[in-house]
């Protein structure tokens, strides 16, 4: 979960939300921050800007259904959001959250070894010396030698190459839920459900069927049961003892 989203000034001038009425800025601003509560990452690690199902996102707004459906229809229209399987997404999230290009550890090394150079040339001090090391342009950060930076590259391919490879039923988990589990289930779903297609089949019906009932995706405890049971979730399972109360449909909290 993120404790904050960026929030572009151009939004002031920006036609779309030039268009919009302020009941509808007011829950367009909710639902940049619902995205980043939810803070769903893909498996490269980019945000996706899930918002959640319907009576989720109204639950977050805290309006009516009817209120708020009419609301993401206005969206749509205007191409801010979309909506894939009943799951709502904000539309190019990754591209307006993700940090800049510029924030990378090689181009901030750069940015530094030449400062440090314009710093040496200016003062004609070397930042390897006794007495330019107590400068504090020798010390901005600690630039590596290109003989260390090479072995840590080379050392990053090294485990990225060893990197094991998602599981199959970890995929078909994403696939239906839309999010992928935390990654210390990885191996017990790949235990229990292997990586035979019906049984991967299977495995993407219970999923698809939990999520779309409502219940919390990140129950993978929950999941494999009914997998185990060779049982489809549904609404009238006892499972659904388990789960938190949600609010009646469409309540107005204050």
């Amino acid at each position: 979960m993120k404790t904050w989203v960026k929030l572009y000034t151009e939004v002031l001038t920006d036609p779309k939300m030039g268009m919009l009425s302020w009941e509808d800025r007011g829950i367009w601003y909710t639902l940049l921050a619902v995205a980043g509560f939810q803070d769903e990452r893909d498996e490269n690690e980019e945000e996706t800007g899930k918002l959640g199902t319907l009576d989720e996102i109204a639950w977050f707004c805290r309006i009516d259904l009817a209120q708020l459906e009419a609301a993401l229809q206005r969206f749509a229209g205007r191409e801010m959001v979309v909506e894939r399987d009943g799951i709502y997404f904000v539309a190019n999230y990754w591209k307006r959250q993700r940090k800049p290009t510029s924030s990378k550890r090689s181009l901030v090394r750069q940015r530094v070894t030449r400062h440090r150079e314009k710093k040496r040339e200016e003062t004609g001090n070397e930042c390897n010396d006794v007495t330019a090391s107590l400068h504090s342009e020798c010390n901005v950060f600690s630039s590596p030698s290109p003989s260390v930076s090479s072995s840590e590259s080379s050392s990053v391919r090294e485990r990225k190459k060893h990197t094991p490879k998602i599981p199959p039923a970890v995929r078909v988990f994403h696939e239906n839920a839309h999010r992928f589990p935390a990654k210390s289930w990885y191996s017990d779903i790949a235990r229990i459900v292997g990586e035979a297609p019906d049984a991967l089949e299977f495995w993407g019906k219970v999923v698809k069927a939990w999520v779309g009932i409502g219940w919390k995706p990140t129950n993978v405890m929950g999941m494999l049961e009914f997998y185990e049971r060779h049982e489809i979730p549904s609404g009238k399972s006892s499972a659904r003892q388990n789960e938190p109360k949600q609010p009646p449909r469409g309540e107005v909290f204050r």
